[in-house]
Formats: structure tokens, C-alpha cells, sequence
């Protein structure tokens, strides 16, 4: 009996002493969630909830008690309530996982957490709920969003500098064609008129006097050049398709290098601003392609499939580092610029001794807070 009474008395001391040690262990954990940066419940399946910590329910703006047998789904707004029932069929799957989530405080403002949460199962392994913990990155989306709309307006500004350069473009090259070349023009008249004079008076001055003429006639040719490249006229009266075919054969004799164009039969329909676009694009590429690239040949490739205008432009010169090139001039950011002010895409790529190509796609209906013209 003595034995058995001692036998007796050990289990009582030792189930006494497991007793403390799991109160002990409770405590411990307590504090450590308490104390924890991260806010920290448990939802049952139904995803009330079972249990919060200090942190969480002050990330809320509520107590414990508070929060303590409510839904998760009345701190957050009505589309978030959707996509959490959702993400609660997951956790039925056995799916842990991390994501960003917007809930709503107490006082209706926004809190942007990231959540990792992980299924729990009960003593058969049967879903019984989960545990989510929760960090306040509040400041954090909001200091993305001040970044977007700061990305927004110099996109904006962006395009409005580009649409005032094409405007003063337009400008300068009516005032060239209208009234510098026709003043040119008449000069090149009168010294026509005074050299026939001249050839009873002097042979010699007339020969000096035609050969200024000629260089007056070569004068006005270049102004009427100036005028076209600020402003290609032939743009807005024949279209995308022309306009390129002129400046590229031009471009071609004037700089000694050989240009392939591929373009569809067809371009009317193409929005002005898309047009201006790519013939501005096409024009800064293939002029880099002359100034640095030291190719022979190069090709332009423009089609239109699925409401898109593709453009594609490549050489096989000498390449180059396409990050380096981003920092040291202004001509590829404003080709990338020109083509993401009218919603488009675009793609460099270049390998050393190789070449370099663009690819870009353009959508034919460009919305209006895409800009009037670029």
C-alpha cells in the first residue's frame, strides 16, 4: 500500500509539475504574441474569430474583446470580403501562402497589410480553421501610390512638352516653306534678271552671278528640307504609309545607308497622334542608326493585326549597352517616352556586334489622357 501510495503520489506530483510547465509555456507564448510587431489571429472555419493579439486589434483601432467572435469579413470592404472568401478556400485546400491585403480600420480608413497565413487542422486532421499574422504596410502603398501619380503627371507633362515641340515644329516649318523660301525664291528671280543684264556687260560677272544663283537655288532646297523634317506635310495629307516611304527614301540618299521598309498596302484609318508617333520613332532611330551604329543596311518593318500597330526596327551594326545608352541623351528615352504617352509598348535589345533592334506595339485607339499628339 505504501508503494502504491507512492506510486500514486509521484503521478500527482508529476501531472502537477506538467500542469506549471504548460501554464509556464502558455505564458510564455502569451507574452511573445502579445509583444509581437505583427498582428496575429486565428479564424475558425466559418473564419470567425477565435483569437487576436494586442497589436492586431490596435492595428484595428479596437480592443481584443472587440474583435474577439467576429467575422474577418467585417474589417474589410466589400470587394476585399470577396476576394477573402476566396482566399479562404485555399486554406480549406491546404494552401499556406503570402499576399498584400487592404482591411478597413474603425475610423473607415484603409490598412494595407501583408498577410501570411497557413491552414490549422484539429486532433483528426480535419480542417479547423487558420492563423493569419499581419504586418502594417499602410505607409508603404502609400508612398507607391505618391510615386505612381508622380509617375502619372510627369507622363503627362512629358506629353505635353512633346505635343508643344510638335507645335512649334509645325510652326517653324510653315514660316520656312511660306515665307523664307518664297523670299528665297525671289531672290533666286532677281539674280536671274541681273545676270541676263550682265551677260552684255561682263561675261566674267555673269559667270559669277549664275553661279550664285545656283547656290540660292541650293539654298532654297535645303530650307525646303529643314521645313519637312520639323514638319513632314505629307503626314497629314497622304498618310503614315507614304510619309515613311518619302522620308526613308530621302534618308537613305542622304546618309549612304540602305534601307529596307516593309509597310501594309493600307494605313488610313491609323489615329494621327499613333501616326505622328511612329513616324517620329522610326525618324530618331534611323538616325542613330546612321550616327553610331556603323551598319550598312537596316529594316523597318511596320504591320497592324488585332487593333495594334506593330513596329519593328533593326540593324546589324556595332550594338550597344542599352542601359548605358539610357543615361547619357535624351533620344532613347524620348522614343520609349513617345511610345508610352500613346499607351504602347516597347522593347530594346542589343548584343555587341550584332546589332540592335526595337520592337514596339501600338493600340490604334489611344484614350484621351494619352494626349492630343506626340
Amino acid at each position: 500500500m505504501i508503494d502504491v501510495a507512492t506510486h500514486v503520489a509521484a503521478i500527482a506530483i508529476e501531472r502537477q509539475q506538467s500542469e506549471e510547465r504548460i501554464r509556464s509555456s502558455e505564458e510564455r507564448y502569451r507574452r511573445i504574441v502579445d509583444t509581437a510587431n505583427e498582428g496575429i489571429w486565428i479564424v475558425d472555419e466559418a473564419s470567425r474569430i477565435t483569437f487576436v493579439n494586442n497589436t492586431m486589434a490596435r492595428m484595428f483601432g479596437y480592443s481584443v474583446e472587440d474583435m474577439t467572435g467576429r467575422s474577418t469579413l467585417d474589417f474589410m470592404g466589400a470587394e476585399a470580403a470577396k476576394e477573402a472568401a476566396r482566399l479562404m478556400d485555399r486554406r480549406r485546400a491546404g494552401i499556406s501562402e503570402q499576399f498584400d491585403f487592404p482591411f478597413l480600420r474603425k475610423d473607415g480608413t484603409e490598412l494595407w497589410g501583408i498577410v501570411s497565413t497557413t491552414p490549422m487542422l484539429d486532433e483528426r486532421g480535419q480542417f479547423s480553421g487558420a492563423l493569419g499574422m499581419v504586418t502594417d504596410i499602410t505607409q508603404r502603398k502609400l508612398a507607391e501610390a505618391e510615386l505612381r501619380r508622380s509617375r502619372d503627371q510627369l507622363r503627362e507633362m512629358a506629353g505635353k512638352v512633346l505635343q508643344a515641340q510638335e507645335e512649334e515644329r509645325r510652326r517653324i516649318s510653315r514660316e520656312l516653306h511660306d515665307d523664307i523660301v518664297q523670299k528665297v525664291a525671289a531672290l533666286a528671280i532677281g539674280m536671274s534678271r541681273v545676270k541676263r543684264q550682265a551677260v552684255a556687260v561682263n561675261e566674267s560677272l555673269a559667270g559669277e552671278l549664275a553661279g550664285m544663283q545656283q547656290r540660292i537655288s541650293a539654298l532654297a532646297q535645303d530650307v525646303r528640307q529643314i521645313s519637312h523634317r520639323l514638319h513632314p506635310a505629307v503626314l497629314e495629307h497622304a498618310g503614315l504609309m507614304t510619309a515613311l516611304k518619302v522620308f526613308v527614301e530621302e534618308f537613305s540618299k542622304a546618309e549612304g545607308l540602305e534601307v529596307t521598309l516593309t509597310v501594309p498596302d493600307s494605313g488610313d484609318d491609323i489615329p494621327r497622334e499613333v501616326a505622328m508617333c511612329v513616324y517620329r520613332v522610326v525618324q530618331e532611330w534611323l538616325r542613330n542608326i546612321a550616327k553610331h551604329s556603323r551598319a550598312k543596311s537596316a529594316e523597318v518593318v511596320v504591320s497592324i493585326a488585332a487593333n495594334d500597330l506593330h513596329l519593328v526596327i533593326k540593324d546589324g551594326g556595332q550594338g550597344f549597352d542599352v542601359e548605358k545608352a539610357r543615361g547619357k541623351g535624351l533620344g532613347l528615352v524620348s522614343v520609349e517616352e513617345r511610345i508610352r504617352i500613346c499607351q504602347g509598348t516597347v522593347k530594346i535589345t542589343s548584343e555587341l556586334n550584332r546589332g540592335a533592334a526595337l520592337e514596339a506595339r501600338i493600340p490604334l485607339v489611344v484614350s484621351r489622357t494619352a494626349g492630343a499628339s506626340v
